[in-house]
């Protein structure tokens, strides 16, 4: 009655698991929509969408303290809102994996982008005019990536796929550290952890 999809939900959720449709832990689960498998787990009220599968690792949204892509991979990142992913580069599904691409980027969009007020489509609802003029931009991650692994390689890649930097992590207990300032102009990587 109010709009509020949640006490929908709430009974929605109730009698998919009681009708057995639904495991225990998925659908609505502490404001967060899981999916059926685990896999999928959307949380509006912290503005966070997440995949973890066997065959990929995704984030978007506000940070949280750590963001898990793998078993092997995570993320601690200071940007306020972040979109990574993580696939592995070859058939291996992401646990047996030795290289992953991944791909990290905060904010985005043109330099040059302008919003008005448009025409009034219905009584009290305007459109925005939306002009996206300028260069596009891509604000780079900041924070660290983490492996868990003896030792590991991490490449910064151009759009085009050429390798701008190359850098081996410092250990840190069982882990692989990274650290992402920002500074080379990359939002695409390729991680190729070493035996």
């Amino acid at each position: 009655g109010t709009g509020d999809y949640r006490a929908f939900l709430t009974l929605l959720d109730s009698a998919l698991k009681e009708w057995g449709v639904l495991p225990e832990g998925t659908g609505y689960v502490d404001g967060s929509l899981v999916s059926d498998t685990g896999e999928i787990c959307f949380d509006p009220a912290h503005s966070r969408f997440a995949v973890r599968s066997a065959g990929c690792g995704y984030f978007s949204g506000a940070p949280e303290e750590v963001i898990s892509l793998s078993d092997t991979v995570s993320a601690k990142i200071r940007n306020e809102r972040i979109s990574i992913s993580l696939l592995p580069a070859d058939a291996d599904t992401l646990p047996e994996a030795k290289e992953y691409l991944l791909s990290a980027m905060g904010t985005t969009g043109t330099d040059g982008a302008s919003y008005t007020p448009g025409p009034e489509l219905m009584p009290g609802f305007r459109f925005t005019i939306a002009r996206l003029d300028g260069k596009l931009y891509a604000e780079t991650a900041e924070g660290e990536l983490r492996v868990k692994a003896e030792k590991a390689v991490l490449q910064y890649l151009s759009p085009a796929g050429d390798v701008l930097l190359e850098t081996e992590g410092v250990k840190d207990g069982d882990e692989i550290v990274f650290v992402l300032d920002g500074e080379i102009p990359a939002v695409q990587f390729r991680l190729t952890v070493v035996e």
